[in-house]
C-alpha cells in the first residue's frame, strides 16, 4: 500500500482508500494504542495500566475494551462480492523523512470475557478466546499458511487522527452474530509493526520493487486501531414474518422469522444556514432481526446550529435466504444471483418531519406495513413415475 492500494488476504480486505465517511479524530473512538522504536506490538485489553502486555498505551482513553456491537458494518466489495463486513480503521505515525512502515501480524479474537490475556500464541490467548482472523493463517488453525504484510505510507494520510488504513473482516468470520449477541462479544485485535525493518534490504531472495527498497519499522509517535464513533441518530424499528400463504397479508397464526439480515442505504443532503454550501452524504449498513423477528436500524441526525434542515432518502431491503426455498413477498430483496435490488422500500423524508413526529419510524407487529418484510417458502409436489404393464391402473 506504498502508493495507494487495496488488497484481499485471507478473505479480508486492506484498503487505504477513504470510505465514504468522515475519518477525523471527533468521529473515531480508539481501542488500542501501541508504540516503540523498531518493533512493537500489542492488543486491547481492560485496565491497561495494571495489565500492560506488550507496547500498549496504558491510559483507558486509548486502550480499551471493544464490543463486537461498538464496531460498524458496511456493504463492501471483497474480490468483487459485496460483503457485510466489519470495518477498523488503523492510524500510523512515521517521520517525513522514513514515512513507511510494515503491518507484520494482525489477528482477531472474540471473547466471552473482557481479562487480560497474557502473551498470545500462534492460535490463541485462553480457552475463553476464539480466533476470527489471522494475516498469516488462512485456515485458522495455528498454522501460517504464508508470512504476509501490509507496506504502508504515512505521507497519503499525514497527520493524527486520520485513518492511513481500513481493514473489513466479513460478518461471517464471527459467526453472523445477532444484535443481542454482539452486544455481549468482546473483540480483541492484536497487531505488531515494524518487523520487516530492513529485511528486505538485506534478504537477497527477497525480490521487490525499487520504490520499496527502504526501511519499514517504527520511527515515531504511535500506531492506533479505532472504530467510528456512534453518531447521534433516530431509530427505525421493524419486523420480519412468515407469509405462509404468501398473501403480502400477515395473517393470524403468521409468526416471525429471526436471525434475518436487513440491509439499509441512507443518503441525505444537509443545508447549512448561511453562505455555506449543501453537504451531500451517506452509507449503507446491515442489521439482524433478533429473536422477536425485530431489527433496529439508526438514521444520523445532526444538532449543529448551523444546520438549516436536512433531507433524507432512507432505502430498506432484505438479502434473500436461498432464494431456491424462499421468495419475497413484501418489502423488497436483494437479488444475490443478479446482483440488483428488487423493489426496495424507500422513504423520503425531512429532519423537520422527523422533529414534528410526522415520519413512522416504526412497523407495527402483525401487520404488513413499510418498515415490515414477509417471506414464504415455496410449495413442493412430488410423485412416482411407474409403468402400469397390465393397465390397471393399479401399482403391484
Amino acid at each position: 500500500m506504498v502508493g495507494g492500494d487495496l488488497a484481499t488476504i485471507n478473505g479480508s480486505l486492506f484498503t487505504n482508500f477513504t470510505p465514504n465517511a468522515t475519518s477525523g479524530t471527533g468521529v473515531i473512538s480508539a481501542f488500542v494504542r501501541v508504540q516503540a522504536t523498531g518493533d512493537e506490538e500489542g492488543y486491547n485489553f481492560d485496565n491497561p495500566a495494571e495489565n500492560k502486555a506488550y507496547d500498549e498505551n496504558t491510559s483507558p482513553t486509548f486502550t480499551r475494551n471493544l464490543l463486537l456491537s461498538e464496531v460498524p458494518i458496511v456493504l463492501i466489495d471483497i474480490d468483487g462480492v459485496p460483503t457485510y463486513a466489519y470495518e477498523f480503521r488503523l492510524d500510523i505515525n512515521q517521520t517525513n523523512g522514513n514515512p513507511y512502515l510494515s503491518l507484520d501480524e494482525l489477528k482477531v479474537f472474540t471473547s466471552t470475557s473482557a481479562n487480560n490475556y497474557g502473551e498470545i500464541d500462534d492460535a490463541t490467548f485462553t480457552d475463553t478466546t476464539t480466533k476470527v482472523y489471522d494475516l498469516d493463517d488462512a485456515n485458522n488453525d495455528g498454522t501460517d499458511d504464508g508470512n504476509n504484510s501490509i507496506l504502508l505510507n504515512y505521507d497519503l494520510q499525514a497527520g493524527s487522527g486520520r485513518s492511513d488504513m481500513f481493514f473489513y473482516v466479513p460478518v461471517t468470520n464471527f459467526g453472523s452474530p445477532t444484535p443481542a449477541q454482539a452486544a455481549q462479544t468482546y473483540v480483541v485485535l492484536y497487531s505488531k509493526f515494524g518487523e520487516t525493518g530492513d529485511a528486505l534490504l538485506n534478504d537477497p531472495n527477497n525480490v521487490i520493487r525499487d520504490d520499496l527498497q527502504e526501511s519499514y519499522a517504527s520511527n515515531d509517535g504511535f500506531e492506533e486501531w479505532s472504530v467510528s464513533k456512534t453518531i447521534p441518530g433516530v431509530d427505525f424499528t421493524g419486523y420480519k414474518w412468515h407469509d405462509l400463504d404468501g398473501d403480502k397479508t400477515w395473517d393470524a397464526g403468521e409468526g416471525i422469522i429471526s436471525g434475518w439480515q436487513i440491509n439499509y442505504t441512507v443518503t441525505y443532503t444537509i443545508d447549512y444556514k448561511g453562505s455555506k454550501a449543501d453537504e451531500s452524504d451517506g452509507f449503507t449498513a446491515s442489521v439482524v432481526t433478533d429473536d422477536d423477528g425485530k431489527y433496529t436500524l439508526k438514521l444520523p441526525t445532526f444538532d449543529d446550529n448551523t444546520v438549516a434542515s436536512v433531507s433524507y432518502t432512507l432505502t430498506i431491503y432484505e438479502t434473500l435466504q436461498d432464494p431456491t426455498i424462499w421468495a419475497n413477498t413484501y418489502g423488497g430483496y436483494f437479488d444475490v444471483l443478479n446482483q440488483l435490488t428488487v423493489n426496495p422500500t424507500v422513504l423520503t423524508f425531512t429532519s423537520k418531519q422527523l422533529e414534528q413526529g410526522n415520519v413512522d419510524l416504526n412497523g407495527d407487529l402483525g401487520l404488513a406495513q413499510a418498515l415490515n418484510f414477509g417471506n414464504t417458502q415455496y410449495g413442493r409436489i412430488s410423485g412416482t413415475k411407474y409403468e402400469d404393464a397390465d393397465g390397471s391402473n393399479l401399482t403391484t
